[in-house]
């Protein structure tokens, strides 16, 4: 509209500048008749309602132009959302690639700020939750002796104590200490680690009497296998596997390095029942014993605290694994079932968590079903040394 009003004061311009050649009269006389008809020329031009046709078409046209310039936005922003993807991705592998190969830089900073687990077990002390035998028989059976402790289950039997008087953890560290006291046992789990590829796992814990062979197998896009071998309590031999299948392997020795050394890497002795660490202060909720008629046994689950009950155990994991840092934990739920005696029967685990492999963090989620065997014949694997 600007610009017709435009024109037509320079239309008006020119006319006064054609008649310039005429004397002022002239130009005087019909000055107010000029700008009469440029005034109606415009209002014309302007007010003039536009054929149907003209705007059918424009309207038509106005569309498609809109529907053009929203296809063309839409593929716009596709093409930023998959180039960002891809450009998010190359970054990733290059800071990967230099934290590998150069130790240092963008690598490291990467490492230590987005590949790092979001808690620092290093700041908490295991034994501020490790629970202690001693105070479970004082509190529940009135034990103080280490001649009682060694006839607790016929005091229990003589208080007509059963697994169903006490908490599952109170029943969980006595079927502990009962396994530690057996002459002889054998506890075989299979389970599976599911991530990036499902991981098979196989584990077998083993006591002949006189020594301990822990196996540890995970086998899948990546296969780990290790055997521990314990005899006297002051060093262990380190074995690693050949020719892995998923439940054994041929055991090749590697090292020997003293306990203190292996609890450093592994978290736990080749002695230990399990890896947890299980008590009051780490349990955050558990349900009632369940006690089955038919069978004569007694069950309960319990659910850990995802950094203290760890704290041992992460270094396995990350062993286990042959991950490149500490993996997290979301959550962890037991299932144990016992007798009336306090033995392990069957145990389930279950555990999610994120594990650092490949220079990226994975989700995992893990289970592990285990039976257990007391007093009697165990054949330990055999080791090549």
């Amino acid at each position: 509209m600007t610009n017709e009003k435009n024109n037509a004061t320079n239309g008006d311009d020119n006319i006064k500048y054609s008649s310039s050649g005429k004397d002022d009269s002239f130009a005087k006389e019909n000055d107010d008749k000029i700008l009469k008809e440029v005034e109606e020329t415009f209002n014309e031009k302007k007010y003039k309602k536009p054929d149907n046709k003209v705007v059918a078409e424009n309207d038509e046209g106005n569309e498609n132009n809109n529907l053009t310039k929203k296809a063309k936005k839409q593929k716009k922003s596709s093409t930023y959302e998959k180039t960002t993807w891809t450009h998010k991705m190359k970054v990733l592998a290059i800071l990967a690639v230099l934290g590998v190969f150069t130790g240092s830089g963008l690598g490291v900073y990467y490492f230590n700020n987005f590949l790092r687990a979001n808690v620092n077990y290093l700041q908490y002390n295991p034994s501020d939750y490790i629970a202690n035998i001693d105070d479970i028989f004082a509190k529940r059976f009135a034990i103080n002796t280490d001649e009682q402790k060694e006839n607790w289950l016929q005091i229990a039997k003589d208080n007509n104590t059963t697994p169903s008087d006490l908490t599952p953890v109170d029943n969980m560290l006595l079927a502990e200490y009962n396994a530690k006291k057996a002459s002889s046992y054998e506890i075989v789990g299979t389970g599976s680690v599911a991530t990036i590829a499902t991981q098979t796992v196989y584990s077998e814990r083993k006591f002949d009497g006189e020594a301990y062979a822990f196996q540890s197998i995970s086998k899948g896009m990546l296969t780990v296998a290790t055997c521990d071998y314990m005899k006297g309590g002051k060093n262990v031999e380190i074995y690693n596997g050949a020719n892995v299948k998923v439940d054994g392997a041929d055991w090749n020795y590697s090292q020997t390095i003293t306990l203190a050394d292996y609890k450093n890497m592994a978290g736990t002795s080749p002695s230990d029942i399990q890896p947890y660490i299980i008590s009051d202060k780490t349990v955050i909720s558990s349900t009632d014993v369940v006690y089955d008629e038919a069978t004569g046994l007694y069950s309960f689950t319990l659910s850990l605290d995802p950094i203290t009950s760890v704290l041992l155990y992460y270094k396995q994991v990350r062993r286990s694994g042959n991950l490149e840092g500490d993996p997290e934990f979301e959550y962890i739920h037991l299932s144990i079932t016992i007798d009336e005696n306090w033995n392990f029967v069957s145990s389930a685990f279950e555990e999610k968590y994120t594990a650092i492999k490949f220079g990226l963090p994975n989700k995992c989620v893990g289970t592990l079903n285990s039976t257990y065997k007391f007093n009697d014949v165990v054949t330990l694997p055999t080791l090549n040394k």
